[in-house]
């Protein structure tokens, strides 16, 4: 079903589906990176792949479509059907026009379409509560994953996602 690397602080686990609760839960790791990402007390946390392309966007986007993930996209703050808008109007962080928005269980992650090489969804950490929003979350990173076959990780919000420490990454190198 596929694997997460997760990263607490204190413990580096790998979590398959067959053993997540398991394993996860006696060593306290899942307890750790939920505190973990409650102290940060007001940021955003992003849900990234970095180095994709306009292709790799269309992918998620279909993907979320056929799983049916509950989702609205405006345009210019108007509801139009979802779909990945043209490339070219992706502005790289200048005059973002769209705004998707996915229930993933019990949180509502977003993105603006800020970049075309940059899958770039942020959340409210305050929504990442329980073990099972933890379980809601690791599908639509594996979705993310899959869709891309990129490396995809879960990290503080900032602007270079590969230069913090992952809470979480799907597709590590040597993970299925």
């Amino acid at each position: 079903m596929g694997t997460a690397l997760l990263r607490t602080g204190e413990f580096v686990c790998f979590l398959d589906h067959s053993n997540y609760r398991r394993e996860a839960l006696m060593s306290g790791a899942v307890d750790g990176l939920l505190r973990r990402i409650q102290q940060q007390y007001g940021g955003l946390i992003e849900l990234c792949v970095p180095g994709v392309q306009y292709r790799d966007w269309c992918a998620v986007v279909d993907a979320l479509v056929r799983d049916r993930y509950r989702m609205t996209l405006s345009t210019a703050g108007e509801p139009v059907p979802v779909r990945t808008p043209p490339e070219k109007e992706f502005t790289d962080g200048e005059r973002v026009d769209h705004l998707l928005k996915v229930r993933v269980g019990r949180q509502r992650w977003t993105t603006q379409f800020y970049s075309a090489s940059l899958i770039d969804f942020q959340g409210d950490p305050e929504e990442l509560r329980t073990t099972s929003d933890l379980d809601d979350l690791r599908e639509f990173g594996r979705l993310l994953h899959r869709s891309t076959g990129r490396r995809t990780v879960l990290v503080p919000e900032t602007l270079d996602p590969e230069s913090v420490e992952p809470y979480l990454e799907f597709g590590r190198p040597g993970m299925p």
